[in-house]
C-alpha cells in the first residue's frame, strides 16, 4: 500500500484508499462501546486509526495496541462545514504516511451529519485517500468487513 499524501498531491501519487467506517448515533457512550466493538475484529498484525471528538473515549482507544487514535474539535459537524474533521483526518493520515492504518473507524456524531461526512469523503479532497464501507449506527451491529 502506498503512504498516505496530502489531498492536494500529484495524481500520480496517490495512495491506494484506505477503507473507512462511519459511526452514527445519538448517543456518545454508545458510539464508544461500536469503535470498541469494531476494535474488537482487528486482525493483530492490523494497525488501525481511530478519530473521535469524544476525549472519553480517546483515551480508552488510545491505550489499544495497534490503534493510532486522534480527536477531532467536538461540535456541529455540519455547521462547522467539516473543517475540524477534515484538519484532523489530514493530520492522522500524515502522522500515518511511512505506515497507513489499514482501516479508519470514524466517530461521526448523530445520524444527521452522516450525509454531510459521506459526502466529504466521497469528494474529490478524499476520495482517492478514503473507501467508505457500511455506516453503523446504534440500531446495526458494527461492521468490520475487508
Amino acid at each position: 500500500m502506498n503512504p498516505p499524501t496530502a489531498p492536494d498531491d500529484d495524481p500520480a501519487n496517490l495512495p491506494t484508499p484506505i477503507p473507512a467506517v462511519l459511526v452514527t448515533g445519538l448517543d456518545a457512550d454508545q458510539r464508544a462501546r461500536d469503535l470498541q466493538a469494531l476494535l474488537g475484529t482487528r486482525p493483530p498484525h492490523h494497525t488501525w486509526a481511530v478519530i473521535t471528538p469524544d476525549l472519553s473515549a480517546l483515551a480508552a482507544l488510545s491505550a489499544a495496541p495497534g490503534v493510532k487514535a486522534a480527536f477531532i474539535a467536538p461540535g456541529c459537524l455540519c455547521c462547522t462545514g467539516l473543517l475540524p474533521f477534515r484538519v484532523g483526518l489530514v493530520r492522522l493520515l500524515r502522522s500515518m504516511a511511512a505506515a497507513p492504518p489499514a482501516k479508519i473507524l470514524v466517530d461521526a456524531g448523530p445520524s444527521r451529519h452522516a450525509e454531510q461526512m459521506r459526502a466529504t469523503l466521497e469528494g474529490a479532497q478524499f476520495a482517492s485517500l478514503i473507501r467508505l464501507q457500511e455506516d453503523t449506527g446504534r440500531a446495526a451491529p458494527p461492521l468490520a468487513g475487508g
